[in-house]
């Protein structure tokens, strides 16, 4: 059988850190993390705190965001970050 990804599931961001006490897996929806608000609100922050990144805006922001969405579609359960650090502390994330 081919299983039909509805909308609903495609919409969710997959969030998995695994440390040597916890494991916690979250689902949130992605369309919250990634939106005009977030992208203004992200070239605030960037603006007023990062020495580096000068120029991503909320243009840019808008636009990495709109990329994601798109590349998600293209490629379903994409692994958007996996980072292991040297303590072993393992996160995941998959849109």
């Amino acid at each position: 059988h081919s299983r039909v990804i509805t909308q609903r599931e495609d919409a969710i961001m997959r969030i998995h850190i695994k440390t040597s006490e916890k494991n916690i897996r979250l689902l949130f929806p992605s369309f919250l993390a990634m939106n005009a608000l977030t992208a203004r609100i992200g070239a605030n922050c960037i603006q007023k705190q990062a020495d580096i990144f000068q120029e991503l805006g909320e243009k840019e922001l808008n636009a990495l965001f709109r990329e994601i969405r798109r590349q998600r579609k293209k490629h379903p359960n994409w692994c958007l970050l996996e980072i292991t650090d040297a303590e072993s502390t393992h996160v995941k994330i998959k849109l």
